[in-house]
């Protein structure tokens, strides 16, 4: 099974939109787990974190 998808695939998954997604991000709600420092890609995954 996949664990890492781009925000596009994460979105499709989830029925949104990538600008939705980003707006998670923003405001905390759901963070990737990997921000590419080259291009800026935003990584996810469907295992469960918890931020402190």
């Amino acid at each position: 099974m996949k664990n890492r998808f781009s925000i596009g695939e994460m979105a499709k998954l989830h029925n949104t939109t990538i600008k939705t997604l980003r707006h998670y991000d923003e405001i905390g709600i759901l963070k990737p787990i990997q921000i590419d420092i080259k291009n800026g890609y935003r990584y996810y995954s469907t295992r469960v974190y918890i931020f402190g």
